[in-house]
């Protein structure tokens, strides 16, 4: 998700016929990191018989994404900050400063914030990143985009194992809408590729799904109307998700702070949802009827 929001910000910009090249900071220990960012230059350590340019060179005019940002040691968090502040760098071995003109886009899973407050991320690092940030929700908290993900991903599951599976009935997509996904969209992905290579004809079956997706409790962020296969080639979980948030804010009598918590939402992205459904406290059933368990 991080990688491809960064690649569309870079195709959507002035820049976007010059290279995009990613940097995973966790994968590399800090020498292979520098090495990797910066270049070096023959003899520089071990093993570096030639001289090599670094991915700040190489990416040129174009967008580098430096992933997982929170893992950079002291050290290189030092070295960043000088290229982004004054946009000079050395490769490995070298003492010649060279340039650099290209946008740079960081992503981490992790607080940085907090980070700071442990003395385990400059704040002056940290003020120069946050130009401007862009917050990913998990994939629990829009799970209206988990049937679309689907159908895109068993696309690509298909080519992967050349198959030819072509239905996801009712139950499975339930199944798979309700689970809170804790690895997000690459663990759906996976999830979806075993289903696929465990799947004989042409339709996914419940019983390959993993135990903890098909047992996943129905919880208060997710408790919508069963959906019946006869439904299944209307299935809209924008309507499920219309009906539910009717539902509790019946329930909390309209407190949008309340149902923000049990929806397990922001306020903004719930007001934007009474806007678009048109909601109003006249037009949601009563707090008595809303919060009747269901059957």
């Amino acid at each position: 998700g991080k990688e491809r929001i960064s690649r569309a910000i870079h195709d959507a910009s002035p820049q976007s016929s010059q290279p995009f090249l990613a940097v995973n900071c966790a994968a590399l220990v800090e020498t292979l990191l520098e090495s990797e960012l910066f270049g070096h230059e023959r003899g520089a350590f071990t093993g570096a018989v030639t001289a090599q340019k670094g991915k700040v060179e190489a990416v040129g005019n174009g967008t580098l994404f430096l992933d997982e940002i929170a893992e950079l040691s002291m050290s290189m968090q030092g070295k960043l900050l000088r290229l982004l502040e004054e946009r000079e760098y050395s490769s490995v071995g070298s003492t010649k400063v060279k340039h650099s003109k290209a946008r740079y886009i960081a992503a981490t899973n992790v607080d940085l914030k907090e980070r700071v407050e442990e003395g385990l991320f400059r704040e002056d690092l940290y003020y120069r990143l946050n130009v401007f940030s862009i917050s990913i929700p998990p994939l629990r908290e829009r799970r209206e985009d988990i049937p679309a993900l689907v159908q895109h991903l068993l696309v690509k599951a298909n080519g992967e194992t050349q198959k030819n599976i072509r239905r996801v009935p009712a139950d499975v997509m339930n199944a798979m809408c309700k689970f809170d996904w804790p690895g997000n969209v690459r663990e759906l992905q996976n999830v979806l590729l075993k289903t696929v290579v465990l799947t004989t004809g042409d339709t996914l079956q419940l019983c390959h799904l993993p135990d903890e997706v098909t047992n996943a409790p129905v919880n208060m962020e997710y408790d919508s109307p069963h959906i019946s296969d006869g439904e299944a080639h209307l299935l809209s979980l924008k309507e499920l998700e219309h009906q539910h948030i009717r539902r509790v804010l019946a329930c909390t009598g309209w407190h949008k702070g309340k149902s923000c918590e049990i929806l397990g939402v922001s306020r903004p992205r719930l007001e934007r949802r009474i806007y678009e459904f048109g909601l109003t406290p006249e037009n949601c059933p009563t707090s008595n009827d809303a919060c009747k368990p269901s059957k």
